[in-house]
């Protein structure tokens, strides 16, 4: 009776290390479908809108996870966005960028006061790790325009497909 070989172990996959990605895009470009997707896999962060250039919203999310000033905010929407992996996920819109700036330049502020390492550059990557930046954009250009105008109309950003669809006045006019 011959013994039957064992199949092979799969290979096992190497941890990324303090690796980030920064899902780039405009309104209405599938960003939110992406993101939700990456997300689900629990391999690939977090990448959830965590920067806004009202003032408003920008309160808002610091009060959600309990930070109030820009250095201690980033610090902990870079632990919140890593999955157990290392791997690190991020979003944001180009009328964001100048928010993550405005962190990043509190942050090195904050290290050069407290005689660390004040370069930007280098400050970035010990933040990040190896970063990568993804750019999503949609091709029908005519498309992206319409929805973001109904979007900002309805105030209906997205939608769960596992509820009903809320009713959307479809007789938004057009000038």
């Amino acid at each position: 009776m011959s013994s039957a070989a064992a199949p092979a172990e799969p290979p096992v996959l190497s941890r990324p290390k303090n690796r980030t990605y920064v899902v780039c895009a405009s309104p209405r470009t599938g960003s939110t479908l992406l993101c939700t997707g990456l997300i689900s896999t629990g391999l690939a962060g977090y990448p959830r809108e965590n920067f806004d250039d009202r003032p408003e919203v920008d309160a808002q999310y610091k009060a959600h996870i309990d930070t109030g000033d820009d250095v201690a905010y980033l610090r902990k929407v870079l632990r919140l966005s890593r999955s157990r992996n290392g791997m690190r996920g991020l979003k944001i819109h180009w009328h964001q960028l100048k928010v993550l700036e405005r962190m990043l330049r509190a942050t090195q502020q904050f290290l050069a006061e407290s005689g660390r390492e004040a370069d930007f550059f280098a400050m970035q990557r010990s933040l990040f790790g190896p970063l990568k930046w993804i750019w999503l954009r949609r091709r029908d250009k005519v498309a992206q325009a319409i929805s973001l105008y109904r979007a900002s109309r309805s105030k209906v950003w997205h939608h769960p497909a596992s509820r009903d669809r809320p009713s959307v006045d479809n007789t938004i006019e057009f000038f």
